[in-house]
């Protein structure tokens, strides 16, 4: 696979995965997606020990790019797609045993990955998703 928004490396069984939006704190968009899924396949790789997924400079990762629309307009079939990347997307990388992050600086990727841990099911992250996406009515006037 040809990556484009990301940095993939393999020396000696070691496969890095870096993201590659140092502009926009490696925020996530849905090419970015694809070619993490195709790094996660390299255990696949019998020479392979570790994956390493690290963050271009200071960040790890900000979460995904919300105002990439690859689904429109903004109703369900969004909140569906970002709780699809969500669930089967980290449960993919809980598959792999030997990723790892590389960054101190990973406090959303924790976050995300506490989160995920704490919501039972495909039901209750889509209910946080939508929580988050969804637009909420002004709780204060200007007046």
């Amino acid at each position: 696979m040809i990556y484009q928004s990301n940095l993939f490396e393999v020396q000696q069984g070691i496969v890095r995965l870096t993201l590659n939006r140092p502009d926009k704190r490696n925020i996530l968009m849905a090419a970015m997606h694809g070619e993490i899924r195709a790094a996660l396949r390299a255990k696949a790789d019998q020479s392979v020990r570790v994956l390493v997924l690290t963050g271009a400079e200071r960040v790890f990762c900000y979460g995904q790019d919300l105002l990439e629309q690859t689904v429109t307009p903004k109703t369900d079939a969004l909140v569906d797609h970002f709780t699809q990347a969500l669930t089967v997307g980290w449960a993919r990388i809980k598959q792999v045993l030997y990723a790892s992050v590389a960054n101190t600086l990973a406090h959303t990727f924790d976050l995300e990955c506490d989160l995920l841990r704490e919501l039972g099911s495909t039901h209750d992250c889509r209910e946080s998703v939508a929580a988050f996406i969804e637009p909420h009515p002004q709780q204060f006037s200007k007046d």
